[in-house]
């Protein structure tokens, strides 16, 4: 793969409008601006990772989560660029390289968009209700790669959806990313059915023309059939993301008031008195999935 053909600023669904008149923004940063007034990114705020949202107190909700996020892609992004500047100066790339910091950004905003509430466990309650619940009705309508997508239900699949399908009575293209943008969000580029990583897929069998028309045009390569090489920026993206974020859980604990209501062995696990940091222990993370299946009314099978 070359830096030349991976920072591209093509826009989905608007190739054909591509202009060479001078910009006071690049496309990249076009897109980084439209991603914050977009109402995708809005709806972020009534999200939480953790816990229900209080009403009457603050508690770290997924829009929070993906400015900060952003904040830190853009830092490292920009580290990267200074380490790449002198090797690759005087070269095609070294305009583009420029860029990087705009796009891992962007893809740092809109990582999280397609993530239900309360993450992994909304994400299987989702795919629970497809496969023993009403859904199951649907299944006749469908291909098996089409009901593997419903019955394997995954945010960062949705977050590719969001982005870039054609919802109707809109432009084709979706939001109009960027090649780049949108191959940086995919973390894991393949179908739900050539996973190798059980449970985890970048993108629905919907939309896999369209990420391979952007692996095309990037040079990502295909490893197997529809199994990608992801984009190196994938990469700074992911390590933008704290894990486990084990401050920001503790911290919406606290000012919640739920460790008022903790059982006692698990706040002693929490809450030791021995100086060391804090750690959510297994008991804690149980005690988190009880609080996602009570909140949703489901039966997703956690403790």
């Amino acid at each position: 793969m070359q830096w030349e053909r991976l920072i591209c600023n093509k826009r989905l669904g608007m190739e054909r409008y591509r202009t060479s008149s001078a910009q006071t923004r690049s496309d990249f940063q076009r897109y980084f601006d439209r991603l914050v007034f977009s109402s995708p990114f809005r709806r972020l705020q009534n999200k939480t990772q953790v816990f229900p949202l209080p009403g009457s107190i603050f508690v770290h909700n997924r829009l929070t989560h993906s400015l900060e996020v952003s904040s830190v892609g853009k830092s490292l992004a920009n580290e990267v660029y200074i380490q790449l500047q002198p090797k690759y100066a005087g070269t095609a790339a070294a305009e583009k390289l420029s860029h990087i910091v705009e796009i891992v950004g962007a893809a740092c905003l809109a990582h999280d968009m397609g993530n239900p509430p309360f993450g992994h466990s909304g994400e299987r309650t989702i795919a629970t209700y497809f496969s023993e619940g009403r859904g199951q009705a649907i299944k006749p309508l469908l291909s098996d790669a089409e009901w593997n997508d419903f019955v394997n239900f995954d945010g960062n699949a949705n977050s590719f959806r969001l982005l870039a399908h054609q919802f109707r009575g809109r432009r084709e293209g979706g939001l109009a990313m960027t090649y780049s943008s949108l191959a940086a969000i995919v973390k894991y580029p393949y179908t739900s059915t050539t996973t190798p990583k059980h449970g985890k897929f970048g993108f629905f069998k919907s939309e896999l023309d369209c990420f391979r028309m952007v692996a095309t045009e990037l040079g990502l390569i295909e490893k197997s059939a529809d199994v990608f090489a992801r984009h190196p920026l994938v990469y700074l993206m992911e390590a933008a993301e704290p894990s486990p974020p084990s401050a920001t859980w503790s911290l919406s604990i606290s000012q919640s008031g739920i460790a008022a209501s903790m059982p006692s062995s698990i706040a002693a696990a929490t809450c030791s008195d021995d100086k060391e940091p804090l750690n959510l222990s297994d008991a804690m993370t149980t005690f988190i999935n009880t609080l996602f299946c009570r909140s949703c009314h489901s039966t997703c099978g956690m403790p």
